[in-house]
């Protein structure tokens, strides 16, 4: 286990061993504003190369490396500029780091437990894939850490119910500080930056604008996305999301409602877009926070290493493929991790970063953003993690190879605290995997050119806390037969209470009676909130029995003897329900040990609800039910499961409460 350095500036992937710095031999002599460096006892043709960075350890806190323009001999060489520091004899060191990520990952034999520490503000720009080789274990996995921010202090508006940050006391480079954690100090509650808005000041309203409505620059023909409105009568700002193009000073700026004068003689200003609405108290100039990067605590403290790289800027350190077909390819490379990082313009259709045959992964506190026909990130056969993740594509090329996220088959992601938006494609396309989903927006910040979660094969998603923006669908699924439901999602839109599922050939949504389209009256078991609204409005997938879908299915323990288990529905469909047989359209089955004389010798038996001829309800109180029957043999468990196949294309059915008898 061992820490590595990689600096774009000093390092040195030729020469380098990838440590921090290294001890020069003998006594060295530098003198400030010279270029001369002498030696007693020197060693300077074997350990020093043309371009290396050399520092008298008494200078070193004052970051004056000096870089080696030629060498003379072991006791003499000369500097490409004159020395900086105070001078004088002792003890010398070079810097050791590596230039890349690549050379560290591919020829750095990192082994498991090491850790690669990137210095903020560099970049590299490679020209091939980045092949990784070695392999981490699952308490020590191998990471690339780009140099951990301490927390950070300002001031910011936050109102209550948006989802903001603006008029912030930071003046430059707020774009640096995507995807990290901001709290109002006073609240205490963290919040992901997940996209860098913009302030648009204006005067001379005619009429007001409206929060979720597109307004637009009559001379720039700049656009962006209405998130707030901070209205003060005939002026205010306006707080945007997904600006294309750049607002111009006095020009009129429109939206479907709203009309002014653009205020901006500067031009706009950054603002901060979080992952959610602010929940706490609205507070102008409120005192704010910036949490510290991940790491920053165990940073490594060796010489002056902290104070140099900690006086860089916040700018993280970044990969950018430029437009070629390249990426990091993790090919059954175990148990690594990136941090910190920001991925540039790949044009592999596979994504930035791609794991693939690989026992687990894990991407945090990263930035994704590519403006070619790629994915951001993608991953098969594996597990992967993702924490303080954004992945967007420019918003304009629509391609189908531009998604955020592809889960691939037999793949796991789970997913918190992530933003994909603007993306060519589907922000999720799950292709046979599956993704677990917490804390996440997709398609909000920005619309994505396809459906927000596309499903394929046996994919499933699993979420809470989930929004989708849904410009151009919420989910799509291919055509393929499917017994489970498709997408669960708890607390959808960020609702508290909000459930919504999607199946192969409808949605699922929980409403209460007295709901439009809702039953008005409750059930007879009393049951009158959290209703499941089903809607079958997919055609084509209504199936033959053996391949139907399982909408629900409760559990009973220790059942013995004989139970009546009836279940309360209402059809709205506009149809007639099993009008041939018991098992056309919607069906309860129970499944239960029917006989039994050992905990190794027992029967399973599953029992079918036999209504048919189930009529479109009469009105909004004209409650109908599904029956069945067991007699268990023993204590155990009783499941219950609930089927449909069938379609409406503007109704539904709607389902109750259990009686058990």
């Amino acid at each position: 286990m061992a820490d590595y350095f990689v600096d774009s500036t000093r390092g040195d992937d030729t020469n380098g061993t990838g440590a921090w710095k290294a001890a020069l031999t003998g006594t060295i002599t530098m003198t400030n504003g010279s270029t001369a460096v002498s030696a007693v006892g020197g060693a300077f043709t074997s350990e020093l190369w043309a371009g290396a960075w050399i520092c008298l350890d008494a200078d070193e806190t004052s970051d004056v490396w000096a870089q080696v323009s030629s060498i003379t001999d072991d006791n003499n060489l000369v500097l490409v500029s004159n020395y900086t520091g105070a001078g004088g004899s002792g003890p010398a060191s070079k810097l050791a780091n590596w230039k890349t990520v690549e050379h560290a990952d591919e020829a750095g034999g990192l082994a498991a437990g090491d850790i690669v520490w990137l210095r903020r503000g560099g970049s590299e720009y490679p020209v091939s894939d980045i092949a990784p080789t070695g392999d981490g274990t699952g308490a020590s996995p191998i990471q690339r850490i780009g140099w951990p921010r301490a927390a950070k202090t300002l001031t910011g508006n936050w109102v209550n119910g948006y989802p903001c940050v603006w008029g912030l006391s930071i003046v430059a480079n707020r774009s640096e500080h995507q995807t990290r954690r901001i709290r109002l100090d006073a609240d205490g509650k963290w919040y992901m930056i997940t996209h860098i808005g913009q302030e648009l000041a204006y005067d001379g309203q005619s009429a007001d604008f409206v929060v979720g409505e597109t307004v637009t620059g009559s001379a720039s023909g700049a656009t962006g996305v209405i998130v707030y409105d901070d209205d003060q009568g005939t002026s205010g700002t306006l707080i945007l999301q997904n600006v294309q193009g750049t607002f111009v000073d006095n020009e009129t700026i429109t939206s479907t409602s709203g009309s002014a004068t653009a205020n901006i003689p500067s031009g706009t200003v950054g603002c901060f877009i979080i992952d959610r609405k602010f929940s706490g108290t609205s507070t102008s100039a409120g005192a704010s926070t910036m949490q510290e990067d991940d790491d920053y605590s165990t940073r490594p403290d060796i010489g002056s290493l902290r104070t140099i790289w900690d006086a860089d800027g916040d700018a993280p350190y970044v990969i950018d493929f430029a437009g070629g077909a390249y990426n990091i390819y993790f090919n059954a490379d175990n148990y690594n991790i990136l941090k910190n990082l920001e991925f540039k313009d790949t044009a592999d259709g596979a994504g930035h970063v791609m794991f693939a045959y690989s026992a687990a992964g894990a991407i945090i506190g990263c930035l994704f953003k590519t403006t070619y026909s790629a994915r951001c990130i993608g991953q098969t056969t594996d597990y992967l993690y993702l924490e303080r993740v954004t992945a967007e594509n420019d918003g304009v090329t629509a391609y189908y190879t531009r998604d955020g996220i592809g889960v691939g088959a037999k793949g796991v992601l789970y997913a918190k605290d992530v933003a994909v938006y603007n993306c060519g494609g589907y922000g999720l396309d799950v292709n046979g995997g599956t993704a677990i989903l917490e804390n996440v927006n997709i398609g909000v910040e920005g619309a994505n050119q396809d459906a927000d979660i596309a499903i394929y094969y046996s994919g499933q998603v699993f979420g809470r806390d989930v929004q989708l923006g849904g410009t151009n669908g919420y989910v799509e699924d291919a055509s393929y037969v499917s017994p489970r439901k498709l997408v669960s999602i708890e607390n959808f839109q960020k609702e508290l209470g909000r459930q919504k599922q999607w199946f192969r050939g409808g949605e699922i949504h929980n409403v209460d009676v007295g709901d439009t389209n809702a039953p008005s009256v409750a059930d007879p078991t009393g049951k009158t909130t959290d209703l499941m609204e089903i809607l079958p409005n997919v055609s084509g997938f209504d199936f033959i029995e053996e391949w139907a879908v399982d909408i629900f299915t409760g559990e009973e323990d220790g059942v013995n003897g004989a139970r009546t288990y009836t279940l309360y529905i209402q059809n709205n469909t506009g149809n007639t329900l099993n009008a041939s047989t018991a098992k056309d359209d919607l069906w309860l089955v129970a499944e239960y040990v029917s006989q039994y004389s050992a905990n190794d010798a027992y029967t399973v038996e599953r029992v079918f609800s036999a209504e048919t001829l189930i009529a479109q309800r009469a009105d909004a109180t004209d409650w109908d039910s599904l029956s069945v029957t067991i007699n268990a043999a023993v204590a155990s468990k009783v499941r219950l499961k609930l089927y449909i196949s069938t379609y409406s294309a503007t109704g539904g059915i709607y389902v109750g409460g259990l009686a058990v008898s």
